[in-house]
Order: C-alpha cells, then structure tokens, then sequence
C-alpha cells in the first residue's frame, strides 16, 4: 500500500513593493491570533494611520478582517502613501526603507582613444615572438581600468578611456614576470602606450 502524507504550512509570504522613489517597502505577513500592522524602519522615519501617528517601530491596530488601510511614511523629507495589506488572523510586518535619490548627474564625462602597441618584433629574435599584457590602472584610486593581452608587434585600440593619470604595468607570458610600470597621461587621442625595442 502506498501512502501519501501531505503537509501545508503557510509561514510567510513576502509582497515586494518597489519604485524609484526614495521610500519603498515590503511586506510580510505571519500568522498571529489577531490582524494588525507592524511597521519597521530607519530611525526618524514615522508612520500616520485612522490608528494615529508614531514614530518607528510601531505596531498599527486594525480589525481582524481582510483588507488595505491606507498609511503614509515620512523620512527625511520624503513621504509615500500607501495602502497595506490586512490579513484576517495575520500580522502585517512592514519594513520601510530609504534610498538617498542619486546626485544630480554632471555633464558627459570626456573620453579619448589610445593605443596599446607590443614592440618585441623588433627587438633580438629570441623574444620576437612575446606576447605583452597591458594592465592599466587608475593612479588616483589604484583602481584597475582593465588588462589587455597584445601579440609581439601587435596595436590594440582602446577606447573610452576616462582622462586623467594611469601607471601602465607590463606582463611578459614568456617568463610569467611583471617586466614595467610606466605613468601615462590620458589627455588626447591617439596616445601611443608602447614596449619594445625601437
């Protein structure tokens, strides 16, 4: 005989609420023995209902039926009106957050090409064939802009490069050695990043 047992449980679900606003929230809901809102958040921030107003956290009485109550956060400046979702026999967690709207976007950012050029084909014929990478990094944040593998006499174009200082750190496969550091400025196009034997 085969049996089948089956189980359901509800725990939690989780409604997302999402936008470009600075204030969003999201939703839980646990069962409990009556309905009612619980309202988490950042310090500050503050929650008005037909319950009243408080600051957070802040437990939101309602009747123990199914329904949206309308409710209004304020943080820093910020409000959103919302209607939350009641459950009969749930409580309601609701987190509120914040997310500081992004600075003002300044004007396009100047760019220029470069070249990167492996000059080991001309140098003597045991390393005519060495194969370079090019890693450059950004001098102010010794951030890595990026790593650029290039064949003996080899030109590789890069574009969108962001102007300002770079060190330019070289890589010789042939002996797996780190082999320059040399600093360049990006202030033009067609700056010309070599290592070779001209």
């Amino acid at each position: 005989m085969i049996r089948i047992a089956i189980c359901v449980l509800v725990t939690m679900a989780t409604v997302a609420i999402a936008g470009a606003e600075p204030l969003s929230y999201k939703e839980e809901f646990k069962p409990s023995s009556r309905a009612s809102i619980k309202v988490l958040g950042p310090d500050g921030a503050r929650v008005s209902s037909a319950d009243g107003e408080d600051s957070l956290p802040s437990v939101i009485h309602v009747d123990n039926t199914d329904a949206f109550v309308p409710v209004t956060f304020t943080y820093n400046g910020e409000k959103l009106v919302a209607k939350v979702e009641v459950r009969r026999n749930y409580v309601t967690e609701v987190r509120v957050s914040y997310n500081a709207p992004a600075a003002a976007q300044k004007g396009p950012t100047r760019t220029f090409v470069a070249q990167l050029h492996n000059g080991m084909d001309t140098c003597e014929p045991a390393l005519r064939h060495t194969v370079l990478s090019f890693e450059l990094i950004n001098h102010a944040t010794a951030v890595g802009v990026g790593t650029f593998e290039v064949r003996a006499g080899g030109i590789s174009q890069l574009e969108n490069l962001v102007a300002g200082a770079v060190d330019v750190r070289i890589y010789d496969a042939r002996t797996s050695k780190w082999i320059a550091t040399t600093p360049y400025n990006i202030d033009k196009d067609g700056i010309e990043i070599y290592y070779g034997c001209r």
